[in-house]
Protein backbone atom coordinates (compact mmCIF):
# COMPACT_ATOMS: atom_id res chain seq x y z
CA UNK A 1 0.00 0.00 0.00
CA UNK A 2 1.55 3.43 -1.22
CA UNK A 3 1.50 6.28 2.66
CA UNK A 4 1.16 8.99 0.54
CA UNK A 5 -1.72 8.34 -1.47
CA UNK A 6 -3.09 7.04 2.08
CA UNK A 7 -1.71 9.69 3.85
CA UNK A 8 -3.57 12.35 0.99
CA UNK A 9 -6.82 10.51 1.23
CA UNK A 10 -7.02 10.52 4.87
CA UNK A 11 -5.89 14.32 4.95
CA UNK A 12 -8.97 15.35 2.79
CA UNK A 13 -11.84 13.33 4.24
CA UNK A 14 -11.01 13.32 7.53
CA UNK A 15 -10.61 17.11 7.55
CA UNK A 16 -12.76 18.52 10.88
CA UNK A 17 -14.07 21.55 8.79
CA UNK A 18 -14.88 19.86 5.53
CA UNK A 19 -16.12 16.56 5.79
CA UNK A 20 -15.92 14.92 9.28
CA UNK A 21 -17.67 15.29 12.14
CA UNK A 22 -16.88 13.87 15.91
CA UNK A 23 -17.79 11.22 17.37
CA UNK A 24 -17.61 8.47 19.80
CA UNK A 25 -16.61 4.76 19.47
CA UNK A 26 -16.41 2.78 22.57
CA UNK A 27 -16.11 5.43 24.09
CA UNK A 28 -13.21 7.09 21.75
CA UNK A 29 -13.78 10.73 20.58
CA UNK A 30 -12.48 10.19 16.80
CA UNK A 31 -13.63 12.08 13.43
CA UNK A 32 -15.86 10.11 10.85
CA UNK A 33 -17.56 10.54 7.80
CA UNK A 34 -21.27 10.36 8.84
CA UNK A 35 -24.46 9.66 6.81
CA UNK A 36 -27.79 9.02 9.04
CA UNK A 37 -31.63 8.53 8.36
CA UNK A 38 -34.66 7.18 9.50
CA UNK A 39 -36.60 4.15 8.04
CA UNK A 40 -40.18 3.05 8.79
CA UNK A 41 -40.84 -0.63 8.62
CA UNK A 42 -44.02 -2.18 9.04
CA UNK A 43 -44.83 -5.43 11.29
CA UNK A 44 -47.64 -7.44 12.33
CA UNK A 45 -46.47 -9.52 15.50
CA UNK A 46 -50.23 -11.11 15.06
CA UNK A 47 -51.87 -13.68 12.64
CA UNK A 48 -53.62 -12.28 10.00
CA UNK A 49 -52.32 -8.62 10.24
CA UNK A 50 -54.94 -7.75 12.82
CA UNK A 51 -52.79 -5.42 14.73
CA UNK A 52 -50.71 -3.74 11.97
CA UNK A 53 -47.61 -1.92 13.56
CA UNK A 54 -44.84 0.69 12.34
CA UNK A 55 -41.74 0.17 13.85
CA UNK A 56 -39.30 3.49 13.37
CA UNK A 57 -35.20 2.81 12.94
CA UNK A 58 -32.76 5.30 13.06
CA UNK A 59 -29.86 3.77 10.21
CA UNK A 60 -26.69 5.19 8.59
CA UNK A 61 -23.19 4.41 8.67
CA UNK A 62 -19.83 6.51 9.26
CA UNK A 63 -16.44 6.09 7.23
CA UNK A 64 -13.39 6.36 9.62
CA UNK A 65 -9.71 5.83 9.67
CA UNK A 66 -8.60 2.26 10.12
CA UNK A 67 -6.16 3.24 12.46
CA UNK A 68 -8.43 4.95 14.87
CA UNK A 69 -10.34 1.96 15.59
CA UNK A 70 -8.45 -1.57 15.59
CA UNK A 71 -11.15 -4.06 15.21
CA UNK A 72 -14.25 -2.85 14.17
CA UNK A 73 -17.15 -5.09 14.71
CA UNK A 74 -21.05 -5.36 14.90
CA UNK A 75 -22.47 -4.27 18.38
CA UNK A 76 -19.90 -1.45 19.00
CA UNK A 77 -21.37 1.65 20.53
CA UNK A 78 -21.40 4.72 18.25
CA UNK A 79 -22.63 8.11 19.65
CA UNK A 80 -23.49 10.85 17.12
CA UNK A 81 -25.51 14.12 18.68
CA UNK A 82 -25.67 12.90 21.98
CA UNK A 83 -27.70 9.73 19.98
CA UNK A 84 -26.77 5.74 20.16
CA UNK A 85 -26.50 3.97 17.44
CA UNK A 86 -24.71 0.21 16.94
CA UNK A 87 -22.70 -0.99 14.58
CA UNK A 88 -24.24 -3.40 12.38
CA UNK A 89 -21.99 -4.61 10.07
CA UNK A 90 -19.00 -3.52 8.12
CA UNK A 91 -19.80 -2.47 4.57
CA UNK A 92 -16.49 -1.39 3.13
CA UNK A 93 -12.56 -1.74 3.66
CA UNK A 94 -10.80 0.76 1.40
CA UNK A 95 -7.04 -0.76 1.92
CA UNK A 96 -5.68 1.84 -0.31
CA UNK A 97 -7.10 4.59 1.60
CA UNK A 98 -7.56 3.85 4.87
CA UNK A 99 -10.98 3.67 5.66
CA UNK A 100 -13.30 1.80 7.07
CA UNK A 101 -17.41 1.89 6.49
CA UNK A 102 -19.64 1.02 8.91
CA UNK A 103 -23.68 0.06 8.83
CA UNK A 104 -25.19 1.39 11.83
CA UNK A 105 -28.37 0.84 13.52
CA UNK A 106 -30.73 2.70 16.55
CA UNK A 107 -34.07 0.97 17.71
CA UNK A 108 -36.27 4.00 18.02
CA UNK A 109 -39.94 2.23 18.68
CA UNK A 110 -43.03 2.90 16.84
CA UNK A 111 -46.51 3.18 16.89
CA UNK A 112 -50.02 1.28 15.72
CA UNK A 113 -51.98 1.57 12.39
CA UNK A 114 -55.39 1.64 13.03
Amino acid sequence: MNNTIKGIMQTAMFDNDLLAEKITYNGTEILAIVELGETEKEKSPSLFHQRNTVQMDSDGGITIKEGDVANPKRGDKVIIYGKTYFVASQVLRDSPGGNITLELRADEGGYRIK
